[in-house]
């Protein structure tokens, strides 16, 4: 197409317009661009090769200090002291769950029981007591 353009001095002058060009990205474009897809992908740290803890490491890692009561119902009671006084008669170690932690009483370990008396409370404990491996 031609596009007629008049000029001072009156005489018509024909100008072809341009095609209009492919657009390139400017580089303030491409950045921006970058970082829209830097943001759409999930974020992930690099991780440190770590070493796996062989088995014998595993059972020598010394656990959190931790000091827990629990009520038990009396029919729950019974059944963990019958179940405790079975493996005390052969001998065998006493296995309990206690807070989400399972605890492994040995065959060995000292019975003792504590009465503390603080003001009008009272309290009983029956307590076994062994060194951990």
């Amino acid at each position: 197409m031609a596009a007629k353009k008049a000029t001072k001095t009156g005489k018509k002058v024909t100008k072809k317009t341009a095609k209009p060009k492919a657009k390139t990205p400017t580089k303030a474009k491409t950045k921006v661009k970058a970082q829209a897809k830097a943001a759409a992908k999930p974020k992930t740290k690099a991780r440190k090769a770590v070493k796996k803890p062989t088995k014998a490491a595993a059972t020598k890692r010394r656990k959190k200090d931790r000091d827990i009561e629990k009520a038990y119902s009396n029919a729950a009671t019974i059944k963990k002291l019958e179940r405790l006084i079975a493996c005390m008669k052969k001998q065998k170690p006493y296995v309990i769950q206690v807070a989400g932690e399972r605890i492994y009483v040995p065959a060995d370990a000292v019975f003792n029981i504590e009465h503390e008396r603080e003001g009008k409370e009272q309290e009983l404990e029956f307590q076994f007591k062994w060194k951990a491996d």
